[in-house]
């Protein structure tokens, strides 16, 4: 099927496997504030090349969201992330405590969201490279 299906409001179901046609690439963090769009896909990856702050544009709906991080640069580069608990626009970690990534050049990070409409639930898989 190569048309386009327009489901809004609709369920799909009976779906054996989903694949997505790709991952976005936010290019490079730099050391001012990276805008994650999760309009733009749910999965999605950053090189961070100096610490950075990370703001998320809210998805059109409820859904599972994946950001890879890559370190880059010199390493041992930080994420300031919003707002830590369950309100609006905010993420609330799990046990509470905010997730950093792997400082080693070369190290990947895979950081997950679930947004329930309003905040994200967020959790970590640390250093994969």
């Amino acid at each position: 099927m190569t048309a386009a299906l327009n489901a809004n409001n609709f369920s799909i179901e009976n779906v054996q496997t989903l694949t997505f046609d790709g991952l976005y690439n936010n290019g490079n963090s730099g050391t001012g504030t990276v805008t994650v769009n999760w309009n733009n896909g749910q999965d999605q990856v950053l090189t961070l090349t100096g610490s950075c702050t990370i703001a998320f544009t809210a998805p059109l709906g409820v859904g599972t969201f994946r950001l890879k991080t890559v370190m880059g640069g010199s390493g041992s580069y930080t994420i300031t992330w919003p707002t830590e608990g369950q309100s609006a626009g905010n993420v609330a970690w799990m046990s509470k405590t905010v997730a950093q990534p792997t400082a080693a050049v070369g190290s990947w990070d895979l950081f997950n969201f679930f947004y329930d409409g309003s905040a994200y639930l967020g959790s970590s898989g640390p250093n994969f490279g």
